[in-house]
């Protein structure tokens, strides 16, 4: 977790409420005002989200998560290739000739 700012009053919200909290929403698909008020404010949550993904904390968090999800299936922890598919979708003609009424 991150440290205690140097400035303003002393912290008296839960980092491990708001790091629960996160998952909720996404899992859930909830705004911060639909919250549960189990977890801390909508503008508590907000702060602490925009200031971590600023500094790229929730990035090393997504990392080290994938990491030990991989080495939990037995497999090498940090990525050894990657593969971008692109392909188009391949469209076929079919059909015949159109606008064509032989009856006329």
């Amino acid at each position: 977790m991150p440290p205690r700012w140097r400035v303003g009053r002393p912290r008296t919200t839960d980092l491990r409420e708001v790091t629960n909290a996160i998952p909720y929403m996404t899992s859930r698909g909830c705004r911060l005002g639909m919250l549960p008020k189990d977890f801390p404010l909508p503008s508590t949550m907000q702060r602490y989200f925009h200031v971590w993904r600023d500094c790229g904390l929730l990035h090393t968090i997504q990392l080290h998560l994938v990491a030990e999800a991989w080495e939990l299936e037995g497999r090498a922890a940090r990525l050894s290739s990657g593969v971008i598919d692109c392909q188009s979708p391949i469209t076929t003609e079919s059909g015949g000739v159109r606008n064509f009424d032989a009856g006329k």
